[in-house]
């Protein structure tokens, strides 16, 4: 079933795709409401839009992932009949490489589909296998092109040749995709015009905003041929989006006088609804975005970094910045990631009237080590199996039963470790403030000195340092840890996600502590906000790792939680101090929690609990 002719180019020769179902499924695993879909298609139908990708079909069965990630007929079937806009969907090579039997089955024939073009996405590596599958596509009648992906990491020497390939293969258009938002008008307008030294055949392009210049490289693409634009709605897509519909739209029908295209109605649907959800999703340019456009960095790896609402500007750069040097953001990986997490530089806080100086060499022998080279075990010493450790998380039972944990920091005697800085919590002779992140360090590091506290800072384990010139060897201690998704270790420290309670815990562990008290640990068991939910599997899945790992290890916990770890009242310790050895502790309810599988996956953000509800 096809809702128009196969040939939808205007008058011009110009033709609009716009993307935003499919590449704006990147921001909620393609999991789009269906009354939101209509009134995308119906806005797309009256703004007169040539083609709308609605999303992908695809045989990726890790993880959750809505409808439009695989697109079935039958879905594509319900969707409302559409009289200008064609309906559009996206493969990617790589997951049909040796595959072709499944790529026949999740098509069948044109005649029989709502679906005009299949485009599919390749880089170089895959180009071979991608033109073999738009020949397969091209026997069920569908329209196809293929989409080059990562055109400005190609040497200039190597980009005829790769053209050449692609104007010998049978697609219908070429497109080649700004991956990495890194191309400037003058580079796009070359692509096209070597294009055109090979063939006439249509060119499209597919131009990310990393740098602000989607549109601006759009105008030279159009300029110098190109006639396939991808666009989207607010430029919604992965990281910093795309080039905007309601922009170019407007742009042609007021600028160009284009007889086709009205923006009114995508204005209307910004209003009803995308507003909204970019409000939700947040996507747009971002400096991270600006320098991972700069550096040829995947979009991705900034847009992981910031969705988790864990890192501060500084700590994104300085993770994109490893990735560069490491030749490893070309692709987005998990493990990459987590490499330029545990590989990135780290500036130790300094005061604020005070410059950072670069780290020292050794000391010599006989010297004392100088404050970056002093780690836990010049604060109390390199056994703490006989102290019983309180690690203070960032929950709102710590202001609610502040004087009664400080009453018992009072008489129990603790090594405390704060995540971060609580300002309800007193200073004890043995007081430790814990920090992985360098903005909330440098921060909180002046209050936290003022009260008599001393800063425990988790770096980097392949990371330098840099140190402030006037913290005092008695006030800051320097430990390294790395980060690895499903692990857990005490030496060295390796923790499965950038979490402070974690690195807290685990430093606690790595010198001996075997009774380890935790309060304001409450959790997000009730919550429905899905970073909050995954914070919460992820300290489940921590703690549940650490009982099986480290048994010696007694954690209990002396505050209402959520997590599967043993209770008791802070304030029945306090109180009935000296009057008999306490009972076992006893879990409030069963909470049978096991390790979630997703979570040892390689395949989706994690965050650090330092709201005001986890640790």
């Amino acid at each position: 079933m096809t809702d128009r002719p196969s040939d939808t180019r205007t008058p011009s020769g110009l033709v609009v795709l716009d993307v935003t179902l499919r590449d704006g499924g990147f921001h909620n695993a393609w999991d789009f409401d269906a009354a939101h879909i209509r009134s995308y298609l119906h806005a797309m139908d009256e703004a007169h839009v040539d083609w709308a990708e609605v999303g992908y079909r695809s045989l990726d069965r890790r993880g959750f992932a809505g409808a439009l990630r695989y697109s079935e007929e039958a879905q594509l079937q319900e969707f409302p009949p559409l009289t200008h806009t064609q309906l559009a969907l996206m493969v990617d090579a790589k997951e049909f490489t040796g595959q072709e039997d499944a790529l026949l089955r999740l098509f069948g024939r044109r005649d029989e589909s709502r679906v005009g073009l299949v485009r599919v996405a390749a880089r170089p590596k895959d180009l071979k296998t991608a033109s073999r599958q738009v020949e397969l596509l091209h026997e069920l009648g569908y329209m196809t092109t293929i989409n080059l992906m990562a055109w400005a990491s190609l040497p200039p020497s190597e980009r005829p040749e790769i053209l050449s390939l692609l104007a010998h293969s049978k697609a219908d258009i070429t497109y080649i995709a700004d991956s990495y938002g890194s191309m400037h008008p003058n580079e796009v307008r070359d692509a096209v015009s070597l294009w055109r030294t090979i063939t006439e055949r249509p060119f499209g392009v597919h131009l990310h905003n990393n740098l602000e210049l989607a549109f601006a490289n759009a105008l030279a693409a159009m300029d110098a041929g190109a006639t396939w634009i991808d666009s989207s709605v607010l430029g919604m897509g992965r990281g910093p989006g795309n080039l905007k519909t309601e922009l170019l739209l407007q742009h042609l029908e007021t600028r160009e006088r284009h007889p086709t295209y009205r923006t009114g109605p995508i204005y209307e649907l910004i209003g009803q609804t995308w507003e909204a959800l970019k409000l939700r999703y947040g996507w747009g340019p971002r400096a991270p975005y600006i320098l991972s456009g700069h550096l040829a960095v995947h979009p991705t790896y900034a847009q992981e970094l910031l969705e988790s609402g864990r890192y501060a500007v500084p700590e994104v750069t300085s993770i994109l910045h490893t990735l560069h040097q490491a030749g490893a953001g070309r692709s987005f990986s998990r493990q990459a990631l987590d490499d330029a997490i545990s590989s990135r530089p780290t500036r130790m806080p300094t005061r604020r009237s005070a410059r950072p100086e670069p780290i020292p060499n050794p000391a010599p022998t006989g010297q004392s080590p100088r404050p970056a080279e002093r780690g836990l075990a010049h604060f109390r010493g390199d056994n703490w199996s006989g102290r019983e450790v309180l690690v203070v998380g960032r929950g709102p039972s710590v202001k609610s039963h502040a004087l009664a944990i400080n009453r018992y920091i009072k008489r129990f005697s603790p090594i405390v470790i704060e995540c971060n800085h609580l300002a309800e919590i007193d200073a004890s002779p043995d007081h430790l403030c814990a920090f992985i992140l360098l903005a909330n360090a440098q921060r909180m590091v002046d209050e936290v000195l003022s009260r008599g506290k001393s800063v425990l800072l988790g770096a980097a384990r392949r990371g330098r340092a840099a140190i402030g010139a006037d913290i005092s060897e008695n006030e800051i201690f320097l430990e390294t840890y790395e980060v690895s998704n499903g692990a857990l270790s005490a030496a060295p420290c390796r923790v499965p996600a950038d979490v402070v309670s974690m690195f807290a815990i685990m430093q606690a562990v790595r010198l001996g502590a075997t009774k380890v008290r935790v309060v304001g640990f409450d959790g997000y068991a009730d919550s429905i906000q899905p970073r909050e939910q995954r914070m919460q599997k992820e300290l489940e899945s921590f703690f549940e790792l650490l009982h099986s790992r480290f048994p010696e290890v007694e954690v209990v916990s002396l505050t209402s939680t959520s997590f599967d770890v043993p209770i008791r009242s802070v304030y029945a310790e306090v109180a009935l101090a000296g009057l008999a050895a306490p009972p076992p502790a006893e879990q409030t309810k069963p909470f049978g929690i096991k390790v979630m599988p997703e979570l040892l996956a390689d395949d989706g953000p994690h965050e650090e609990p330092e709201g005001p509800l986890g640790p």
